[in-house]
Parts: structure tokens; C-alpha cells; sequence
């Protein structure tokens, strides 16, 4: 009679757990879809009452020197050749 106790808790657990998963899954879908970036980005970029065609578009909007130059400064600004090294364990250097 125990045996048969122990195995009917083991099994509502399981299935407890079973279900706790599916309702975090159900929960996690369907928050993606309202936080979509690409549409957040899409609402924030556009005025009520525009055509959109693509995100690609809006962005072709920007100015040249915000959509390349200044990406490219900022990388450049933010490389270090010493942390680059370091980062492989000082290849090169002697002991």
C-alpha cells in the first residue's frame, strides 16, 4: 500500500511538472510576440498613417554619416590591438 502511495505522488509530481512547462512555454510565446524588436522598431521609426515597405527602407532614410561613419568610428575608436592579444593569451610574447 505504501509502494502504491509513493508511486501515485511520483506521478503528480510529473505530472505537476509536465504541466508547469507547458504553461511557461504557452507564456514565453506569447510574450515574444509582443516584444518583437523588428516591429518595435518598425513603430518607432514610422508616423501614424505611413506605407511601410520594409525596415530596410526606413533605415536608408538616416543619414550616410549615421548609418556608416559613425559604426565605423565606433569600432575603430574600440579596437585594441593589446586587449586582442590578451585575449589569446599573449601569443608572441616571451616568458
Amino acid at each position: 500500500m505504501a509502494n502504491l502511495l509513493i508511486w501515485a505522488i511520483i506521478i503528480l509530481v510529473v505530472l505537476g511538472g509536465v504541466v508547469a512547462v507547458i504553461v511557461a512555454g504557452i507564456g514565453a510565446t506569447h510574450n515574444s510576440e509582443e516584444d518583437d524588436p523588428l516591429m518595435a522598431r518598425l513603430a518607432e521609426a514610422t508616423q501614424p498613417g505611413d506605407v511601410v515597405s520594409s525596415l530596410e527602407e526606413i533605415e536608408m532614410q538616416q543619414p550616410f554619416s549615421q548609418r556608416v561613419l559613425l559604426p565605423l568610428l565606433l569600432v575603430s575608436v574600440n579596437f585594441n590591438p593589446l586587449h586582442s592579444t590578451e585575449s589569446i593569451g599573449g601569443y608572441g610574447q616571451k616568458n
